[in-house]
């Protein structure tokens, strides 16, 4: 049996987190919340949502839950006019792939996984991928 890889997308694969600081930056920016990249990074190393911030100065879960949902139509057109590729991956794939089993294991929503790799080959390389709503 080959040793399995687990990996991350984002920044492994494919250079998304750029694109969805962006659109979170822009829904929050209509709440009247500013969100800076430094804040955005640091909060995402301490496992702190951006929208801990719309908590903060009291805007109800109902309206942040409505503008989180708005963020995903700004998301997916960042994702579809905007260079993700990460140079040299799918040769290191190809390479690895000889001696390991790989998999991708992600928390993102579905059509978001299913956009970022409609066109490209990555998943070829995997043995199994799992999503939000793949598991508990």
């Amino acid at each position: 049996m080959k040793t399995i890889i687990v990996l991350d997308r984002d920044g492994v694969l494919v250079e998304t987190e750029p694109l969805f600081y962006g659109a979170n930056r822009l829904k929050l920016a209509e709440l009247g919340i500013a969100l800076g990249k430094d804040d955005y990074l640091r909060d995402m190393a301490s496992g702190v949502s951006a929208w801990e911030r719309a908590v903060a100065v009291g805007i109800s879960n109902d309206e942040i839950d409505i503008y989180k949902a708005g963020r995903n139509d700004p998301y997916q057109g960042f994702l579809q006019h905007n260079e993700i590729e990460i140079d040299g991956v799918e040769s290191v794939l190809e390479q690895l792939s000889k001696n390991y089993a790989m998999a991708i294991v992600r928390t993102s929503r579905k059509a978001d996984f299913e956009l970022i790799h409609r066109d490209r080959t990555i998943c070829k390389y995997m043995s199994f991928v799992l999503i939000k709503g793949d598991y508990k």
